[in-house]
Formats: structure tokens, sequence, C-alpha cells
């Protein structure tokens, strides 16, 4: 067997790949290396291992490279994500592929990012092996994930007390959930961007949900919702769907309206829907490291009802002393260099 690691591709012979392999997500389709295309922050690195007697693919991955500030503080703020990748098969052949891959993916990523992480969506232990070959460091990173085959009776019933409170506490309240359109997304993109300021994490630009809602959303991959009160859009949420799996992406809301509950009526407006829909799995979009796990954002996960899973997160530094200044010096730079 010859294995050729390359950036050209047929899309339909990759989407297809991806669609039906064993850890096939929406972050490792061509689509969403699309959306990473569209950001200014942003670019994809799209990569696929060819068996070249059988001109197939046998594994494949799509990463994204983001660079938070320009200009000399580049080289400390650009990192690469693998989110759900490396995709592969069940066989010794795709397993095996993911070996070159890997190593082509980082002679590409060393060249600008301080680091890789990898964050598998499911269990990834047939490649936990190659993984530590090329010096990927497990860490805790953990997620909620919940069944959506059982009655929307059970969903309801396996929420905690306090959760079923606040969804009838905010219908009581007249919250209403919408589907929103791009005109609304700069409503959208305020409220999530007042979120992310207040946790003073790095943010998308607005060309990213634009890619989104252009690329995305016509596929019936993706969703902007909104729940309102009166006239006022209040908290938003935006959910990814493929392939049976409903996975949260991003969420907003404004403060002053809290105690009408809008993020709890909306998660469980998305889990309602995904159910009657026919979706299997709502995965949570993450639960951080062990020591999180008591943080206020990991508790709201928590009170849906799902299964606490930990399917790791690996990373590879590329430039030490470059992360250990980054490191050492977070606080700063997060107060300084992350808007």
């Amino acid at each position: 067997m010859s294995i050729k690691v390359t950036s050209k591709f047929k899309e339909d012979d990759l989407e297809e790949f991806v669609k039906n392999s064993l850890n096939g997500n929406i972050f490792q389709t061509p689509d969403m290396a699309k959306v990473y295309e569209r950001s200014r922050k942003n670019s994809p690195i799209t990569l696929v291992a060819i068996d070249e007697d059988e001109d197939m693919i046998l594994s494949s991955l799509v990463a994204k490279l983001s660079t938070k500030k320009k200009g000399i503080l580049s080289s400390f703020s650009t990192y690469s994500t693998i989110r759900g990748g490396p995709v592969f098969r069940d066989t010794s052949e795709s397993i095996a592929s993911i070996s070159p891959l890997l190593e082509r993916y980082i002679e590409i990523a060393k060249k600008k990012a301080i680091f890789s992480n990898i964050y598998p969506l499911n269990d990834p232990s047939p490649i936990v092996e190659t993984l530590r070959k090329f010096r990927f460091n497990y860490s805790v990173w953990n997620n909620f994930l919940i069944d959506l085959s059982k009655p929307k009776e059970e969903l309801w019933r396996n929420l905690k007390r306090d959760k079923r409170r606040a969804v009838k506490k905010a219908k009581k309240h007249g919250i209403k959930i919408t589907e929103g359109t791009k005109d609304e997304l700069s409503i959208f993109y305020d409220l999530v961007l007042e979120r992310q300021r207040m946790r003073r994490n790095p943010f998308e630009d607005r060309n990213f949900f634009e890619g989104v809602f252009d690329i995305l959303v016509p596929k019936g991959r993706a969703k902007f919702l909104f729940a309102k009160y009166k006239d006022e859009y209040i908290a938003t949420r935006l959910i990814l769907l493929y392939n049976g799996i409903i996975h949260a992406w991003y969420v907003g809301s404004d403060l002053r309206y809290r105690k009408y509950y809008p993020n709890d009526l909306l998660a469980w407006h998305v889990l309602e829907w995904g159910s009657k829909s026919g979706f299997h799995t709502f995965d949570f979009g993450g639960a951080g490291e062990s020591h999180q796990l008591n943080e206020g954002w990991v508790q709201f996960k928590s009170r849906f009802g799902g299964k606490l899973v930990n399917y790791g997160r690996y990373t590879k530094i590329y430039h030490k002393k470059k992360w250990w200044i980054v490191k050492n010096m977070y606080g700063i730079y997060r107060r300084i260099f992350i808007r």
C-alpha cells in the first residue's frame, strides 16, 4: 500500500468519507473549512491521506489555524485546533494512515502556530498510540452528551428540578424562541460578544458567522436561535446539525434579563426540537478540565441530564520559549491583548 498525504482532493469524496467514518463530524467537513476561510482571523489546514493503489481516502483532518493579533504579536497568538479529528475508518489501513497524516500536518502547523490542540468528540483509543508517538500530551477535557432518542417526557424528567422550574418560569414570562435570519446576525454577534468580553475570551469576527450562515444554514447544518422578551432580543444560541448530532456552539445573552431564564429555555427548546426531529445526540460543546466542574458555566450544563464524558485534549507545543512567555504572562496577556 502506497500512502500519499495531500491537500488536493475532490470535495465530494471528502464529504462522503467524513459522513461514513467512525468519528466523522461537522467540524471535519469541507464546509467547515470554507467557514474558516471566510474569517480574517482563521485559515484552514485540510489534508487527506490517500491509498494511491486504490485511489481512496484513508483518513483526513481539518484544522483551524487561528491568529488573534496582527503584527509582532501574531507569533505569540497563533495556534491550531483540530476539533473532532483526525477522521478515520475501522480498518487497519485507515488507522495506520494517521501517522503520515499527522506528520504532514505538524510540518505545516509548526511554521506558524505556537501549539496545536486536538479535541476528540468520541473515543480516540484507536489512535492514542499514534498521538503519543508524535508527542501530543493528554489532559482531561470533559463534555456532556444527552441521548435525544428518549421520549420528550423522559428528557424532561431528566432535567434537574431547578431547570424544569426555570423553563416554566421563562414560559410564564412570555419568552419566545425564534429562528434567526441573516438580517439578525448583528444582533446575534452583539449578544455573544458581550458574553465573551465578560469572560475575557478571544472571539471570532463577523465574517466568520456570515460564513456559517451562508454555507451551513442553507444545507440545514446550522441554526441561529433567539430568545425574545416582547420585542427585545435577550439571548441567543448557535447550534450545528450533522449526522443525527446537535452540537452546541456559541451562546450569548443580555444579563439584564437573566431573571427571565432565557438560556434555560433555549437549551430545553433545542433538546425538545432535536428529539422530535430525529436527532440522537446533543453535544453540549465541552465542560472543561476537572478543576472547572464546579464553575457556573459547567454547572449549568450539568443540570440538563447529560452523561459526563472525558475524551481528552491532546496538545503539542512547537515553540516552547514562546509558549512559556504566553503561559506565564497569561493574565497580563488576556487583559492587554484579548479584546
